[in-house]
């Protein structure tokens, strides 16, 4: 054996002493900042409600998750997988943007349900990501670059923004809605629209896209025919790219005097039939996401779906699908789902209706309680106010947005309630706040409502 000499050793010893653990990336520190809602996970989970053995743990009504037709899917993904074995060719890669069955069956679906159009949909139109998250993520990527802004509704989904910078640095512009008190409703304004496009680019800033939320989250309202042809028309007069995210497209209530519209339903309509109502475009610049998370109660399936005529949007979307492919499993067992067009049908209806029958409940908890809300034509969530309860518990005739973030820490920590509050959608005016009524029991929603007024009276 070898000798080592005392020398060597104090030589080896000194160069551990001397090792510096390397450091990560500077982008990994953006990548570790989260917006407040994504904390609040842990502490549900370090004191989760328990009817019998925690019962006064944390409850969480500010998901968007729907439990009302769980049971049909359920039923249904057993009846799929009984009636069709696995196949050999599930248990290789496919196409990274969905397989060509898939593709198929998405395309069909958008037709008849979502577009609810006579005209031809294609497949080659159609991307599959998992999820609607890598759907709106690489889109934007493909559209802006870093600093690159899109122009986005306010109150917004609280989870646009982090979508949308948290890895390719795109960013969120605000267009805020104009509130009307006199029919509570947060409503698009033409003028605020151009006025806000024109105030960013004085500033510099390059506006690359307008996103809306068609039925939108969080206040459930449906836009109308004038307004999406509207911002087709003015998003390709001023050069920049428009939206349509209709991952609500199906949820829409049987008593919505507001039917939906489909921004795919009005392209082909105008690119086929040449409506004197539109202005003739190619509408490349038009694109729709749509998902299966929501309106089929599969959040957890990560079906995002893309249909665009932009042909270097498709390009670049096949180009990175490698880190976004759905699970073949996944994508036999939903074409199976989707081309039945007899239970897609039945599922649809039943969902509306209990949509709008345990909405009519929520909205009867929330009038109990003196809480007033926006009414909603679609989604699973309300859109509610508790200006008053913020001022009676801070002891204020008037709140700022300070005020609604000490009122949210209180609810969360001290009534051990979670819903999203207003600041995180962008509302610039205090005390709104998301409260999903399809993530829990109509029980459990009117036990949150009333621990949030008790502790807002103590």
């Amino acid at each position: 054996m070898t000798k080592v000499r005392a020398d060597q050793e104090d030589c080896t010893a000194t160069s551990h002493e001397q090792f510096h653990k390397p450091e990560l990336s500077k982008r990994s520190h953006h990548f570790r900042v989260n917006p407040a809602f994504f904390g609040v996970k842990s502490v549900i989970m370090a004191d989760p409600y328990d009817a019998v053995s925690n019962p006064n743990g944390v409850l969480s009504i500010g998901v968007a998750h729907n439990i009302l037709v769980s049971d049909i899917m359920c039923e249904k993904i057993d009846q799929i997988n009984k009636k069709h074995k696995t196949d050999p060719v599930d248990l290789d890669y496919t196409d990274y943007t969905g397989s060509p069955q898939f593709k198929v069956a998405l395309a069909h679906m958008l037709k008849k349900h979502v577009f609810r159009t006579k005209h031809q949909v294609e497949p080659k139109h159609v991307v599959a990501f998992n999820g609607a998250v890598s759907i709106i993520e690489n889109v934007m990527a493909a559209l802006c670059d870093d600093n690159e802004y899109v122009m986005i509704p306010a109150p917004m989904y609280h989870a646009f923004e982090n979508d949308i910078n948290k890895r390719f640095n795109c960013r969120v512009l605000p267009m805020h809605m104009a509130y009307d008190p006199e029919i509570n409703e947060f409503v698009i304004d033409k003028s605020i629209a151009q006025r806000t496009l024109n105030q960013a680019r004085e500033k510099g800033l390059n506006v690359r896209a307008f996103l809306l939320c068609q039925p939108n989250n969080p206040t459930g309202d449906i836009y109308h025919r004038e307004i999406i042809e509207w911002l087709i028309d003015w998003t390709a007069k001023e050069g920049i790219h428009f939206i349509s995210d209709e991952v609500y497209a199906l949820s829409v209530f049987t008593s919505s005097p507001t039917p939906f519209i489909s921004a795919g339903e009005i392209m082909l309509e105008a690119l086929n039939e040449k409506s004197p109502s539109l202005r003739h475009h190619d509408y490349s610049h038009v694109h729709i996401i749509y998902s299966l998370s929501k309106d089929f109660t599969l959040n957890g399936f990560r079906v995002g779906v893309l249909y665009t005529h932009h042909i270097d949007l498709l390009e670049t979307m096949r180009a990175v699908g490698m880190y976004h492919e759905i699970s073949t499993q996944s994508q036999t067992l939903l074409t199976h789902m989707l081309l039945d067009d007899e239970f897609v049908e039945y599922f649809t209806k039943t969902n509306q209706e209990r949509l709008t029958n345990t909405y009519v409940q929520a909205a009867a908890i929330l009038d109990k309680y003196n809480i007033p809300f926006v009414k909603p034509n679609a989604g699973v969530f309300l859109w509610i106010n508790f200006e008053h309860l913020i001022r009676k518990k801070l002891k204020k005739q008037e709140i700022d947005m300070v005020d609604e973030k000490l009122f949210w820490d209180g609810m969360l920590l001290q009534a051990k309630v979670y819903l999203p509050a207003g600041h995180f959608f962008h509302c610039d005016i205090p005390g709104w706040f998301r409260l999903c009524f399809t993530c829990k029991s109509l029980s459990i929603v009117e036990t949150c409502v009333k621990r949030i007024v008790d502790w807002a009276n103590l």
